[in-house]
């Protein structure tokens, strides 16, 4: 300005007041006429912005930060991990990170309400906070999860800290309306250095690391082995579960059939037209992916009853867009996991799903397995109870492979018996598998149920499960897996 170059410039300034507060200004300084300043006049304004950048403040807290407990929220704290891996990269130093996840907190939630679930969070942040040193950054993850930076610590160094942590937890004990509550946490530990300093693989290993403390009885700490086998299939499962929602989404889950056949007849012949739907999942390059690779996230992480609706829901809108299969099928099984047997939403669902259809029960079996029907026997008699009241079958797979004895089976209405394939595939060549089959068999004859062996693989095998009496066969031997679409021919 003194030179004549502009006439007015602004300033953001922050002004110390001499009692103490501090107010923070936007300074205008402006020249009255376009002369050089030293022979004019000059204008200055400030304008007042100590509310505005007060509220700016808040706003750029609150979006860092978790509303309930204050701590940092997962956007803020992931940050926080970019960054301190990006240091690891340049001085070799070594930190750690730890996934904690509380053990019994829905059952605060469930019976108090969420009032008292939120009221436990903050009282747990002060406990975990005492048992912490200030250079720790621990940050809420989402619901009763919460991430920490350990900054300049080995595990060996790590692990007692988060061994103290764990028993402060323990020995804590919440009221809530004269009811005392006590919880534990599950942590899940790893070393953030050179060699491992990918933030999303750390929180990943982390998680799982977390979810094998779970598994192994809860309130432990775990610590993550780079060559440990669990916890690299705990992260491949979890990688399952994106690819699995996205699957979904985009209606990438393809539908395949395999024929069941009856031991009377010649497979294949047009009076019987049976079999079992399948799920395949279609990759995002265009290949093939069998249900083994995905499934088992989808049990684990809770989506197995996405997948059993997919199915379903697809493969009725097909049969009904299919008039003369619709009335040459004779049956069709179709897979329900555990998750599904116990919900009474997808109970719900299903009946109304199958009512809309048309298609008469009769033509639909529905099969769980064994284990399943033992640990969720209830679930299970009131699923079958409610279905059947719609003419369903319904079918026990894997039947042979759990520990209990046929007691159980007198209270459930079970159609067929699927012989468990272990005692199949082997059966021409092994005399106990032969045994086994053979006596399963038999008393589901004597209780008016029908068998099906699965993994018939050979003729011989062909042969042997039709002398001990099986009603229906399926496997390699009779016809493998194609997709659904094949069958409109």
């Amino acid at each position: 300005m003194i030179e004549g170059g502009i006439s007015h410039f602004t300033q953001r300034c922050r002004f110390l007041h001499a009692r103490g507060n501090t107010v923070h200004a936007d300074v205008s300084v402006s020249s009255v006429d376009t002369t050089p300043v030293q022979d004019g006049y000059t204008l200055v304004a400030l304008v007042d912005k100590t509310h505005s950048h007060t509220m700016s403040q808040r706003l750029i807290h609150e979006a860092n930060h978790d509303s309930l407990t204050g701590l940092l929220n997962r956007a803020a704290f992931r940050r926080r991990l970019t960054q301190f891996c990006d240091v690891v990269r340049e001085d070799h130093s070594q930190h750690c990170l730890a996934y904690i996840d509380l053990d019994q907190f829905k059952v605060v939630n469930d019976t108090c309400g969420h009032s008292a679930g939120d009221a436990l969070l903050i009282q747990l942040v002060d406990v975990i906070g005492n048992d912490l040193r200030p250079q720790d950054l621990l940050a809420r993850l989402g619901g009763d999860e919460f991430g920490l930076l350990m900054p300049g610590m080995t595990l060996d160094e790590a692990e007692p800290l988060l061994e103290r942590l764990r028993q402060s937890v323990a020995n804590f004990r919440f009221m809530w309306d004269d009811k005392l509550f006590s919880v534990s946490a599950s942590i899940g530990l790893v070393s953030i250095s050179n060699g491992q300093s990918d933030p999303h693989h750390l929180l990943s290993a982390a998680d799982a690391a977390c979810y094998e403390a779970k598994d192994a009885g809860r309130n432990r700490v775990h610590r993550h082995s780079v060559s440990g086998d669990e916890v690299t299939q705990r992260m491949e499962e979890m990688h399952w579960v994106a690819e699995i929602t996205a699957a979904v989404e985009a209606q990438r889950l393809v539908l395949y059939h395999q024929p069941i056949a009856s031991t009377r007849t010649r497979p294949g012949t047009p009076d019987e037209q049976h079999y079992e739907v399948l799920v395949r999942m279609l990759g995002r390059d265009g290949s093939i992916i069998a249900p083994g690779a995905f499934l088992p996230a989808a049990e684990r992480y809770g989506l197995a009853a996405t997948i059993d609706e997919y199915v379903i829901r697809h493969y009725l809108a097909w049969l009904q867009s299919q008039p003369a299969h619709l009335a040459s099928l004779t049956r069709v099984s179709l897979n329900l996991s555990g998750h599904s047997i116990s919900s009474p939403n997808f109970r719900d669902m299903l009946v109304s799903l199958v009512r809309d259809s048309g298609i008469p029960g009769h033509k639909l079996c529905f099969e769980i397995t064994e284990s399943v029907a033992i640990t969720r026997l209830g679930d299970a008699r009131t699923f079958f109870d409610t279905l059947g009241e719609l003419g369903c079958y319904f079918a026990l797979d894997d039947f042979g492979s759990g520990v209990s004895s046929f007691g159980y089976l007198k209270s459930l209405p079970v159609n067929y018996l699927k012989i468990d394939g272990a005692f199949i595939r082997d059966m021409d060549t092994n005399r106990v598998s032969y045994a086994i089959a053979r006596a399963i068999a038999e008393v589901a004859r004597e209780m008016g149920m029908q068998t099906i062996a699965e993994f018939v693989g050979s003729q011989e095998v062909l042969a042997c499960v039709t002398s001990i009496g099986v009603d229906h066969v399926q496997g390699y031997a009779i016809g493998k897996p194609s997709p659904l679409v094949a069958s409109e021919a």
